[in-house]
């Protein structure tokens, strides 16, 4: 009778030659799939992106042709500390008479987030930049003292003789003092309410809302009296405030420019743009020789000390060691993002252009 168990000593196991055979092929057959799950990733992120820029700027457009007061929409770019960037959606509600760098008086309108338009996001680490023409920009050399990224900054410069692809500098400022506004600026895509074409000819420098977190210095009048950081509805007390200013000359000198001016640290001065730039801020960071980003901005901008937010426009010049040179480097960003330059690397950049009467994106090919 033949015994058809089968017995201890007939059992046999993988030999080590065995084993690193198939742990060969699992390292092989995983080397070949995360750049492939990885670039999958990657691609699903950018078209996220994409997705959200056009959404943001077609919900700005919506606005402006729904508007009941006839006032000009805008989307107004948002780069936070942590590395996302939010377009919010805002509306014209007035004008004030401001300051500009070299203390004249200047007028500027004043928009506000509308409250039933939520704000886009990116996904963390995608940014958009707007190309400033030449001439935009902050410059004492040639006498224009808008304030609009003004060349105050401990060390981001901007060329004076090409046009600058201008980063939002929106959370690079101190929250807990009430003049801090002169530290915060952006771009936006301005539409004209009722219609929805764009304002490109707009070209005096305005000022978002954008309320400071920090609330020391609001027990102090004028901003204790006004705490547009306590309501949902903030346009509701910024109307006020404007209203307020045509009949009371005191407040419209000495109050409004501390509540709603450039100086304001509840407010960013802001300049409609017409052309953007979305892009991978890593990539970006990779393309002008630094090691990485800064962990507290998500982006190259950073504090004196290592991965530490800055109080004001600041480049994290840490990231580049002794190569830093901050007259090149608007330079590199510039040639990078148009993709010229003999030492540029290739990029991944999607530039868009804004239809002037249809106040559509339209991507500008290569």
């Amino acid at each position: 009778m033949n015994d058809s168990r089968v017995h201890p000593e007939s059992r046999r196991a993988f030999t080590l030659v065995e084993l690193l055979v198939v742990i060969t092929i699992f390292v092989l057959l995983l080397a070949i799939a995360v750049p492939s799950f990885s670039s999958l990733i990657y691609s699903s992120e950018r078209a996220q992106a994409e997705n959200q820029l056009i959404t943001g700027l077609n919900q700005a457009r919506s606005a402006a042709l729904a508007t009941e007061t006839s006032g000009d929409t805008a989307a107004v770019f948002f780069f936070d500390n942590g590395g996302r960037l939010r377009i919010v959606t805002c509306v014209d509600v007035g004008d004030i008479t401001d300051k500009d760098g070299a203390g004249n008086d200047v007028t500027r309108d004043v928009f506000v987030p509308l409250s039933n338009y939520p704000a886009v996001q990116l996904p963390r680490g995608w940014a958009v930049r707007g190309f400033a023409p030449v001439g935009t920009t902050d410059n004492p050399t040639t006498n224009n003292l808008s304030g609009w990224y003004d060349s105050t900054a401990t060390n981001r410069v901007l060329s004076s003789t090409t046009g600058n692809w201008v980063f939002p500098e929106t959370a690079y400022y101190d929250p807990t003092k009430g003049d801090q506004g002169e530290r915060r600026q952006t771009f936006m895509v301005r539409f004209q309410g009722g219609s929805g074409v764009l304002r490109g000819d707009v070209t005096t420098p305005a000022v978002v809302l954008d309320f400071s977190p920090a609330t020391l210095f609001r027990n102090a009048m004028p901003w204790s009296e006004y705490r547009f950081d306590s309501t949902d509805r903030p346009e509701v007390l910024v109307r006020r405030a404007v209203g307020r200013s045509a009949t009371d000359p005191s407040f419209k000198s000495a109050s409004l420019p501390k509540l709603l001016g450039d100086k304001a640290t509840d407010t960013v001065l802001t300049r409609c743009l017409t052309e953007l730039a979305l892009y991978d801020e890593n990539e970006l960071a990779g393309a002008i020789g630094a090691r990485g980003l800064n962990k507290a901005t998500n982006s190259i901008y950073g504090g004196p000390k290592i991965n530490a937010a800055p109080t004001a426009p600041r480049i994290d010049q840490s990231l580049f060691g002794s190569a830093f040179d901050a007259a090149k480097l608007p330079v590199q960003i510039n040639e990078w993002i148009l993709g010229v330059g003999e030492q540029t690397k290739p990029s991944d950049v999607r530039m868009y252009t804004i239809d002037r009467y249809s106040g559509q994106a339209r991507e500008v090919l290569p």
